[in-house]
């Protein structure tokens, strides 16, 4: 089997990239995607990565059976509150909100990809070791930690009087279950919509 020389490869990317770009024209988005907004602020991001601390047992034990080579159907309407977390976090200031959210966002949609196999009666097909290797991908999103670099971004140092106010915050929204719920209500009406989801990044 003869290997592609990097030109050859420079123009297989640049022929998909054109043809993704087409796509998106056939659709009626913009030919480029534009970048993801940072709405949500630094202690809400904290605060939100802290409930979804416990989804990270969750999403182990699901890796661990799928590296079994077992397929288990999982209810994740039980676990929509996580997914609502995620999304809200993937519009949060800084990187590692983001990576965290996709992190979670793959893992979700892992359990629905086996979930539809199962449902469809296609589990012969389905490539267990694919799904380890999106797991493997997933978990090391959930299990980064970043958010201290991006307070120190966004604040400075954490002497400064801007980081203090950042954390006290963030402890408040930690402990504070309805000033936390403001909060997400707050964050989900300048989130774009799903439907307006597909103009970015």
């Amino acid at each position: 089997m003869r290997h592609m020389t990097n030109d050859e490869i420079r123009l297989d990317i640049a022929g998909l990239t054109e043809r993704l770009r087409q796509i998106r024209i056939e659709k009626g988005l913009p030919p480029d995607p534009l970048p993801l907004p940072q709405i949500v602020d630094l202690p809400l991001a904290g605060a939100l990565i802290e409930r979804l601390k416990s989804f990270k047992p969750i999403a182990v034990k699901y890796a661990a059976i799928l590296a079994e080579e077992r397929l288990t159907w999982v209810d994740v309407s039980k676990l929509e509150h996580y997914a609502r977390y995620a999304r809200i976090l993937g519009y949060s200031k800084g990187l590692f909100g983001g990576f965290y959210a996709s992190g979670v966002r793959m893992m979700f949609n892992l359990m629905e990809h086996v979930n539809r196999a199962i449902d469809e009666g296609k589990t012969e097909d389905f490539s267990t070791r694919t799904a380890v290797w999106r797991a493997h991908i997933a978990l090391s999103l959930i299990k980064s930690d970043g958010l201290s670099s991006d307070m120190w971004d966004e604040y400075g140092s954490r002497l400064s009087e801007g980081h203090r106010a950042a954390e006290a915050e963030m402890k408040r929204l930690i402990t504070d279950d309805d000033a936390f719920q403001a909060a997400c209500d707050e964050a989900m009406t300048q989130l774009p919509t799903k439907e307006e989801e597909d103009l970015y990044e």
